[in-house]
């Protein structure tokens, strides 16, 4: 008689410590999050924590008097760096309000679930700060589809949900209390549930995302279509009725609530936000757009891709599963990008470099990072290294302009690529407006931009023409006259008819006419002589200077017979700090000096120049931001502040 095997009780010692792992690394970053990087709001952060305070103290979720007072204490109490001041958010929607109540631009769901897990360490009297609660359900979000993905795939499950996480942008994501790593979350379990045909699960979770982010209420439905048509005529199962029972109130959960208290489906078409699309000519930015897109910030992904293509073509792997994440792609790219499109600002904040909706792509890569790192072991010497390589380059750079530490600025400066592209072939693409304005114009977001004539691209010849009456703004270090620039740019785009909105590149006769010459002094101040074109690395002017703004500044300008130069400034010093400064002029061995908060006025040497132009470098090692110096919320990159400069003979 043949002996028949029972199965083994419990799990295996080898899958025991797999688990571990699993629900580890989600308390690991817990901790390191709690512990290491000081609670900062991040974009619409403050409508989160606001809500989170609704639910946990009046079960409601929507504002009323007593959750602003909660909130109001919240922000006094300094615990949260850069909140929102009460006043801005309680005036800020005010087509959201319903009486004494009033709700945000954005929905509950995801602060709800904070509420409720931040009530299980209540049980054993652990109060939790309404930013612990976020980064514990980050922590039981990750934990969960950590689990879910050694559960289905094994270990190499587990370990390509570590790659796309930690080697891609979320790893910034991962302690900011924003929606994008709760979406990353249930989208990354929704793909790995799909891709082991678990389709009304990955619904289910889906579904989930769609409370915060509607278009995925469509998305949800892609896993049932694949099931429909790979699994004609079966019988459901009891807990499918119940899942995709829970889909169907997940999915409508979010449209309905807008609509029963205020007759639409999202609240951005009633307070603003959203234009049904609105940027559907520019879908592609999101994925290609060197400054937001997703590829040209995460390098990491391409190499995937390249990988995915070269095993394709020898894979034997399952056609089938193939095929549905392949329909899957296809369905969510199709569903998500005309979504995104009707966003009204291109150009958001609440990331460091890319926009938050580029992140949402990033789950569809699981498959790829499960297959890399299930191979891995059979490539050959060379591959493995060249892998090993890619990964650790790719690592590097996700870790130098993505790691949590940075801040949200990100959206205010141009992308390692974006500038490369703009700097050396910058005829090769052209953003749109919104996008090469804020990230060239050197002033953020700041309303002077509204009235700005045009922006300056960093190769000194590419201009983007905004029809304001203002200045033009951007190409720091072109040494242009600001007057000059204005008058033949103007008659540039008169004579090759280029309107507001367009771009015209100047010709090097055009950009040699419009040097900025040198005069006997530079006053630095609002009121001085100073072209703002003639400065790289320096901020705006000031009643009575400027100051440096990160770790390397210049001037330079064009037509003085000078032999030295007489720099009157100070240094940043909070706390009695002082400041290495090293100064070069035309490109001489630099000048070392220890500086603190006393003016003084540095004589430095003016070798001559070939071309007759006057270039002095600020090299700041110590500069440091007055946020990190605790003196206020600047963050800035202070080094010197500069009065004025004296040429002398």
């Amino acid at each position: 008689m043949q002996e028949v095997s029972t199965p083994p009780q419990g799990l295996p010692a080898t899958r025991k410590w797999k688990y571990a792992i699993a629900l580890l690394i989600p308390a690991l970053i817990f901790v390191f999050a709690l512990t290491r990087l000081p609670p900062t709001r991040v974009g619409d952060g403050s409508e989160y924590y606001a809500l989170y305070l609704a639910w946990k103290d009046t079960l409601r979720p929507f504002m009323t008097p007593a959750s602003w007072a909660q909130y109001d204490a919240l922000v006094k109490t300094g615990a949260i760096d850069s909140m929102v001041p009460l006043r801005q958010l309680v005036n800020q929607f005010p087509a959201l309000r319903l009486g004494a109540t009033a709700d945000v631009n954005h929905f509950w769901a995801y602060s709800g679930l904070a509420a409720l897990l931040s009530a299980l360490p209540a049980v054993v009297s652990i109060k939790l700060a309404p930013h612990s609660a976020f980064l514990l359900t980050h922590a039981v979000l990750f934990a969960l589809v950590s689990v879910m993905a050694l559960r289905l795939e094994g270990g190499k499950g587990l370990g390509g949900l570590l790659l796309v996480t930690f080697f891609s942008p979320m790893i910034w994501f991962a302690d900011k209390v924003h929606t994008e790593f709760f979406t990353f979350c249930l989208v990354l379990g929704g793909v790995i549930a799909c891709g082991a045909s678990r389709f009304f699960l990955a619904t289910l979770l889906l579904a989930a995302a769609s409370t915060q982010n509607v278009s995925f209420a469509v998305v949800a439905f892609i896993p049932l279509l694949i099931d429909l048509y790979r699994r004609k005529h079966r019988v459901y199962s009891f807990f499918e009725l119940i899942a995709l029972a829970l889909s169907a109130l997940l999915v409508f959960l979010h449209p309905a609530y807008y609509f029963f208290r205020y007759g639409v489906f999202d609240p951005q078409l009633l307070a603003g936000g959203a234009k049904i699309g609105g940027n559907l000519r520019v879908a592609y930015v999101w994925l290609f757009d060197p400054d937001i897109g997703l590829f040209p910030n995460w390098p990491f992904g391409i190499v995937l891709i390249i990988y995915g293509l070269i095993a394709l073509g020898k894979s034997g792997a399952h056609r089938e599963r193939l095929w549905n994440h392949v329909f899957f792609c296809v369905g969510f790219l199709a569903i998500n990008l005309p979504a995104q499109s009707s966003t009204e600002k291109l150009n958001a904040g609440a990331t460091p470099d890319l926009a938050r909706y580029a992140t949402w792509y990033i789950p569809l890569f699981y498959p790829l990072a499960v297959s890399l790192v299930g191979t891995f072991s059979r490539m050959p010497t060379v591959q493995k290294a060249l892998v090993v390589i890619l990964g650790a380059l790719c690592a590097v750079f996700t870790f130098t302009y993505q790691r949590p530490e940075l801040s949200e600025a990100g959206s205010m400066f141009p992308s390692p690529a974006s500038r490369l592209v703009q700097t050396y072939m910058p005829r090769v693409y052209n953003p749109p407006a919104e996008i090469f304005s804020k990230r060239y114009g050197g002033i953020g977001e700041s309303p002077a931009l509204q009235q700005a004539y045009a922006i300056l691209g960093p190769d000194c010849r590419k201009v983007l023409l905004l029809g304001g009456d203002g200045p033009i703004y951007g190409g720091a270090g072109c040494a242009f006259s600001t007057h000059l620039l204005v008058a033949t740019v103007k008659a540039h785009a008169e004579a090759v008819g280029t309107q507001s909105g367009g771009y015209l590149h100047l010709t090097d006769a055009e950009a040699n006419g419009v040097k900025f010459r040198c005069p006997r002094i530079i006053d630095f101040s609002k009121q001085g002589n100073l072209s703002d074109s003639a400065l790289s690395g320096f901020g705006f002017a000031e009643d009575w200077g400027r100051w440096s703004d990160g770790a390397h500044a210049t001037l330079a300008c064009k037509g003085s017979n000078a032999t030295s130069a007489l720099v009157s400034l100070t240094a940043f010093s909070p706390g009695n700090r002082r400041q290495n400064v090293l100064i070069s002029a035309n490109g001489a061995d630099p000048r070392l000096f220890t500086l603190d908060s006393t003016q003084r006025t540095l004589s430095i040497p003016l070798p001559s120049s070939a071309d007759g132009e006057i270039t002095l470098r600020f090299d700041l090692p110590d500069a440091i931001s007055p946020k990190e110096a605790g003196v206020s919320e600047d963050f800035r990159k202070l080094g010197i502040g500069i009065q004025k400069i004296e040429f002398a003979k």
